[in-house]
């Protein structure tokens, strides 16, 4: 582990739950303090000028905020689908596996990994709609 590894901070469950939900603003707030500083000292030391920096933190901030509501969405389907369809779908389209790859490493038919993964993926766009129904 380098020095610079170290340095980072855990991230508490319940701050990364605050901003799955939403409804925080304090927990954005947290977490932005937490790690804006960490990803534009990183940046900096990588040898981007101050401006750049800056940017490049604003830019992975509004970026994990576009991520969270997908965690959302996952972690939901996650828990309605059996261990090993999850992990096909995991494979697949979260890792970039192989369809015949992720069959074979499953002990799987290739046509068994496609309907498991297809499964997740409309899980999962079910879940989304919803979401967004509820939103508007």
């Amino acid at each position: 582990m380098t020095k610079s590894d170290s340095e980072f901070p855990d991230t508490r469950a319940s701050l990364l739950l605050q901003l799955q939900a939403g409804v925080d603003q304090d927990g954005w707030q947290e977490f932005v303090a937490i790690y804006r500083p960490i990803i534009y000292r990183l940046a900096r030391k990588r040898g981007l000028q101050d401006a750049d920096a800056q940017d490049l933190a604003q830019q992975v901030l509004v970026s994990i905020a576009g991520a969270i509501e997908r965690w959302r969405a996952a972690s939901i389907a996650k828990t309605e689908v059996s261990a090993d369809t999850w992990q096909v779908f995991q494979l697949t389209v979260i890792e970039g596996c192989a369809i015949e790859a992720a069959a074979s490493r499953m002990s799987k038919s290739v046509g068994a990994a496609y309907a498991a993964r297809g499964r997740v993926m409309s899980r999962l766009r079910r879940i989304v709609n919803e979401m967004e129904r509820r939103e508007s």
